[in-house]
């Protein structure tokens, strides 16, 4: 009888991997509360919100190599759980966010594990461009940032403009965005982005969570599907 061990462990999850997912919720929790130091009182929302959004950081800074779809999927598996675990675990100290609906909980999982699959397949696709997997991993990091201060930056031009559409871009550019809109969370009107970002002050709509996750599954799945077409056509930029 010929031996499978070697592809039954070609199969299994690498220990490292399983390592970094069990720190996840502790991670994250611990992230999160340093977000929410400077707001005591926080709404159950922004505490989701906090979670959710230091667990997608701290996954993206900790998932190792992720060419092979698999791989991604087990991370943005993991990650989503980890977010739950982070907010919704008895165990959390000093307590546990209150849950709100089930539909809440599994639309911040859903949010996070798709900010996390775009990261990742933007940082895969790079790595197969570049041939460098710590410089792509630096360029997903910038990339995530300036998305981020979206509405930082473009927010002196949309009120500059009075444009409702420059504000609803920025709030589409940011992936905070997505992990608000599952809360719950006006993000434009919580006390730092209001201080500064005009955006606040403007006409702005969040997309639809279903829309805007739709859109961010779309742009995932492509970005991953690159990866074998530069292979393919043996496309390469050297940094």
């Amino acid at each position: 009888m010929p031996d499978t061990r070697p592809a039954l462990a070609a199969r299994s999850i690498p220990r490292p991997a399983l390592l970094c997912w069990a720190a996840l919720p502790v991670l994250g929790r611990v992230a999160g509360d340093a977000m929410l130091s400077g707001a005591p009182g926080a709404s159950p929302a922004t505490q989701q919100f906090a979670y959710a959004a230091a667990v997608t950081v701290c996954a993206l800074l900790l998932a190792g190599p992720t060419e092979r779809l698999s791989g991604a999927a087990q991370w943005c598996a993991g990650a989503a759980l980890a977010g739950l675990l982070a907010m919704f675990s008895p165990l959390a100290v000093p307590a546990p966010v209150p849950t709100g609906s089930p539909a809440t909980a599994l639309k911040l999982a859903l949010a996070l594990a798709l900010v996390l699959a775009l990261l990742l397949a933007a940082r895969a696709l790079l790595t197969r461009l570049t041939g460098d997997a710590r410089a792509a991993h630096y360029l997903v990091v910038l990339l995530l940032a300036v998305t981020v201060a979206a509405p930082v930056w473009l927010g002196p031009l949309a009120a500059t403009t009075d444009s409702t559409a420059l504000a609803n871009a920025a709030l589409l550019l940011s992936p905070p965005s997505l992990l608000a809109s599952a809360a719950g969370l006006d993000l434009m009107r919580q006390a730092w982005f209001y201080e500064h970002t005009p955006l606040g002050g403007l006409r702005y709509a969040y997309p639809p969570f279903a829309l805007a996750a739709l859109g961010y599954l779309a742009l995932a799945t492509l970005l991953a599907l690159l990866p074998r077409a530069t292979a393919r056509g043996a496309l390469r930029f050297n940094l």
